[in-house]
């Protein structure tokens, strides 16, 4: 398998994950106490939620460090704007204070 092949399937497994983890999250907000929702109670259905919350977070690891390099070029060329116009600011405000003081 290429590695964008590699890449598709674990964004599938991700979406898939994130569809459990979120309906997991919402059947423990309406479980109150010894009820059951499908069979289970809600200590099972804790289980599930905390078991595919790690399986997500696991994913998401790979994920991220699958586009690392594309993740690092963006977030330089990012910052070096962010810090271009920083500069812009302090240049423009130092010079509007030191008008204010003559």
């Amino acid at each position: 398998m290429n590695k964008s092949e590699i890449n598709y399937f674990v964004d599938l497994i991700l979406l898939i994950l994130f569809i459990s983890v979120s309906f997991t999250g919402v059947i423990l907000i309406f479980i109150y106490g010894p009820y059951l929702f499908l069979g289970l109670n809600k200590f099972i259905w804790l289980k599930i939620h905390r078991i595919v919350g790690l399986l997500f977070l696991f994913f998401g690891l790979i994920h991220f460090f699958m586009h690392f390099k594309w993740f690092s070029l963006m977030s330089k060329s990012f910052l070096k704007i962010i810090f271009e116009n920083f500069l812009i600011i302090i240049i423009k405000n130092r010079s509007i204070f030191i008008f204010r003081n003559i």
